[in-house]
C-alpha cells in the first residue's frame, strides 16, 4: 500500500486492516483517522452495473437520414445498368466477329 500522509498534520500514518476486508490509517501523532473501504467482487459487479445502466439509459445519436428510393428509381437504375450491359456485350461480339471467333 502507498504512504499516507496525515491531512491535518503532515506526519505518516500507520495502516490498520480489519477483519471485514476494510482498512484505515491512523496518525500516530494526532489520531486523525481516514476509514477506507474494502472494494470487494460484488461492488466491482454492481458499479460494472451501474455503468452499463448509465449506457442504456443514455439516447444514442440520432442515425442520419437515408434516401429510400421509390420501386420506379430501383427500377430506371436497372433499366440503366442492363443497356450498359448490353452495349458492352454488343461490343465485344463486335470484336469477336472482327477477329474472326
Amino acid at each position: 500500500m502507498d504512504q499516507q500522509k496525515c491531512p491535518s498534520c503532515a506526519a505518516p500514518m500507520i495502516v490498520i486492516d480489519n477483519r471485514d476486508g476494510s482498512y484505515f490509517y491512523k496518525c500516530e501523532y494526532c489520531g486523525n483517522r481516514l476509514d477506507i473501504k474494502a472494494q470487494t467482487v460484488s461492488s466491482r459487479i454492481f458499479a460494472l452495473a451501474n455503468r452499463v445502466a448509465d449506457v442504456l439509459n443514455e439516447k444514442p445519436f440520432p442515425e442520419p437520414a437515408k434516401h429510400k428510393k421509390s420501386l420506379s428509381e430501383k427500377m430506371d437504375e436497372l433499366e440503366r445498368a442492363a443497356k450498359a450491359f448490353d452495349q458492352r456485350r454488343r461490343r465485344f461480339t463486335d470484336k469477336l466477329d472482327k477477329w474472326g471467333f
